[in-house]
């Protein structure tokens, strides 16, 4: 499987792709921090009031209960789907991205080394 490697690096390593990193960076992700936020509070906010409490009291699946409450049975097929996806996607691409961070980690830490001495 190729991945281009500008995929896998997270945005504050593409500080050299900017014309204006100290505005466009700091802007791109305090704006991405926010609308991250507002989805979860929007998506829990219809997983608490989909369906009654007392449905939802103690249970672990509360989307998948809101799923229910809101679509049947195919909604809350297509969201326990949709959650295994995500899930399989976010492990695989954390664990492309970890190797590379990691590699990319110790050679600066080699190269600061190297200079200090």
């Amino acid at each position: 499987m190729w991945i281009p490697k500008g995929f896998l690096t997270p945005g504050v390593c593409s500080r050299t792709w900017c014309r204006e990193p100290e505005r466009s960076l700091f802007r791109s992700l305090w704006t991405a921090t926010a609308l991250v936020g507002l989805l979860y509070l929007g998506l829990n906010s219809v997983f608490v009031l989909a369906a009654p409490p007392a449905e939802l009291s103690g249970r672990a699946d509360i989307g998948a209960v809101a799923a229910q409450a809101l679509g049947g049975s195919g909604l809350r097929r297509a969201l326990s789907a949709l959650v295994v996806v995500a899930l399989f996607t976010s492990i695989s691409s954390m664990s492309m991205a970890g190797t590379n961070v990691s590699n990319t980690s110790a050679t600066a830490s080699t190269t600061s080394n190297t200079t200090a001495e």
